[in-house]
């Protein structure tokens, strides 16, 4: 009865050691798990952080081109301002031409 007592405690404490192994290599192979998820989780959200920062350049470069036209426009603008005041100014000189020599 002895032997089987130590017998069982032998059989007991090889299970008990075996499931202490298992536990411990199951927490090391699962943190390498969550290691790959983090990196690919990182790997993600720089990829987004790389995207944002084309499409931010792209916004900037087409703000400039959008400037530039306004610019272009404005200028533009201003030479028909001129047109039409030298117009107004010539038909109002006509004018005073064909009263001053109608009489």
């Amino acid at each position: 009865m002895e032997k089987l007592k130590k017998i069982w405690l032998w059989v007991s404490g090889g299970i008990m050691a075996i499931v202490g192994l298992v536990f411990v290599f199951s927490k090391m192979f699962g943190g390498s798990q969550e290691k790959r998820q983090f990196k690919k989780d990182k790997k993600k959200i720089e990829d987004e952080i790389e995207d944002v920062k084309t499409k931010t350049k792209v916004v900037k470069d087409k703000k400039a081109d959008t400037k530039k036209k306004i610019a272009k426009a404005d200028k533009k603008i201003k030479e028909t301002e001129k047109g039409v005041k030298d117009t107004k100014d010539a038909k109002e000189t006509l004018a005073d031409f064909k009263k001053k020599y109608k009489k």
